[in-house]
């Protein structure tokens, strides 16, 4: 089951009815990150598993069918441009990352069609480091 750590959850769900929400994503999107909130268990900042994406943690990712590798970190729409591999939580990549754990595996959308990815390891979260507040 996805978490959410509870400010994530509100801070993307102001996101959500943001005015600027539906020009940084399709409605479709939208409405997935939405039902994704509401279905994931809520989690207290202090109590965040390791392993566990949260918002602006950065992952290494393993695509399935061709062994690649990958870094990201799961930002605001308006962090991308401040984070060298920063991946708006309002792309389908970001949105299929968040609330998973290591060790997971999320398809999601990408330019040449679907693909899996595993979750290989959680490089960074924000949470173990103390940062809770974001």
């Amino acid at each position: 089951m996805k978490r959410i750590v509870v400010t994530d959850r509100s801070r993307l769900g102001k996101l959500l009815v943001g005015p600027d929400a539906r020009a940084q994503a399709s409605t479709r999107l939208l409405a997935m990150l939405e039902a994704s909130l509401e279905s994931a268990l809520e989690v207290d900042p202090a109590a965040v598993p390791r392993g566990l994406v949260t918002m602006n943690s950065q992952v290494r990712l393993v695509d399935l069918e061709s062994g690649d590798e990958m870094t990201c970190s799961v930002v605001y729409p308006e962090d991308v441009e401040l984070v060298d591999d920063g991946v708006s939580v309002l792309e389908p990549l970001g949105m299929s990352l968040i609330g998973h754990h290591e060790g997971d595996v999320v398809d999601w959308q990408g330019p040449c069609g679907r693909r899996g990815m595993q979750i290989a390891e959680v490089l960074y979260q924000p949470e173990q480091e103390g940062a809770f507040h974001r």
